[in-house]
């Protein structure tokens, strides 16, 4: 069981009564949030007219949103296809697995529980708007020691 807007998150049996109608949808501002990767799962896309057919990764990024203090749970996918390679690296080094200019076997299994930060946006879709992910950024540079001789 977990917590969510303080209230216990908990399976249904059959017979269990049930009374909310509607989900709360929290439209994140546009800016820079940080993010943990709550969930990964695999799946297929089925390809467009930009797009051909691919391997899929789908993600749950938790974001706090900073008015409400509720979690936020912003659903982003990467295409695995070397168009979308620079986007995947993207991806990679926000998480800090990756460095900028190096070659990576994606441990993909690995991302769950990684935090970084991204730039969130609004996109329209069916006359909704949701939050969308427009970039991953690189992680901010540890602050470098300076080491004295005497």
């Amino acid at each position: 069981m977990t917590m969510n807007n303080n209230q216990i998150e908990r399976e249904f049996g059959w017979d269990d009564e049930i009374e909310a109608t509607e989900m709360e949808f929290i439209l994140l501002d546009p800016g820079i949030y940080e993010f943990t990767v709550k969930s990964f799962t695999r799946g297929r896309f089925d390809g467009s007219e930009k797009m051909p057919p691919c391997n899929k990764a789908e993600f749950d990024l938790s974001i706090i949103d900073p008015k409400s203090d509720q979690e936020v749970i912003v659903k982003h996918q990467l295409l695995l296809h070397s168009k979308m390679e620079w986007l995947i690296g993207q991806f990679f080094v926000g998480l800090g697995m990756m460095e900028v200019g190096e070659r990576l076997k994606p441990n993909w299994s690995g991302v769950v529980g990684k935090t970084g930060k991204c730039e969130i946006e609004h996109r329209t879709y069916n006359d909704n708007t949701y939050n969308n992910v427009k970039k991953f950024l690189e992680p901010e540079a540890a602050p470098q020691q300076n080491s004295y001789s005497f």
